[in-house]
């Protein structure tokens, strides 16, 4: 089964930088389940 996730930085994006290393920390043993699609372009949305 295939999830997709779209995820919208609230402001400035603040918070993302913040948690920025600890979410990689936690992806890092799940990079082969990720197929990463890039950010969301406004000329296909």
């Amino acid at each position: 089964m295939n999830f997709v996730v779209i995820g919208k930085d609230k402001g400035g994006g603040s918070l993302r930088l913040e948690e920025r290393a600890a979410h990689l920390d936690y992806v890092a043993g799940y990079q082969h389940l990720i197929v990463y699609a890039g950010p969301w372009s406004r000329a296909i949305g």
